[in-house]
């Protein structure tokens, strides 16, 4: 849509569009530092809680939506004709170093989780007794 309406800065993703994402980046974490910082001064409600799992929900169902719409096989249809080169081909094409990074970087980020996880169940058992 934004490419279609040529509006600035958001039909673009250049440098300007990058310098932009820095800043929130930022924002982001402060945001994120400052919640944490509530939180463990205060305990949250279940109300906060249970909002917090629907919203978790919500983010959840928004990325499998995102996913399905940009894979590669829904890009080949969406791209808008003018802006399709003949020259280029999506095919399926095997990269297996590729793959192994997808899936080491994935198996790291699952087993991070779960020691942060056992981490801080421990630290609450910890602190408990």
């Amino acid at each position: 849509m934004f490419v279609v309406a040529q509006i600035p800065l958001l039909s673009i993703e250049r440098v300007t569009s990058r310098l932009l994402l820095l800043p929130l980046l930022f924002l982001i974490i402060m945001a994120s530092i400052g919640l944490q910082r509530y939180l463990d001064q205060k305990q949250p409600s279940a109300l906060i809680r249970l909002s917090g799992v629907v919203l978790f929900l919500i983010l959840l169902n928004d990325l499998l939506q995102h996913r399905e719409v940009w894979m590669v096989n829904q890009l080949e249809f969406a791209v808008l004709p003018e802006m399709a080169h003949p020259e280029i081909q999506i095919t399926t094409y095997s990269d297996p170093l590729y793959f192994a990074f997808l899936s080491a970087g994935w198996t790291i980020t699952v087993l991070s989780g779960i020691l942060l996880g056992v981490l801080v169940a421990r630290e609450k058992k910890q602190m408990k007794s």
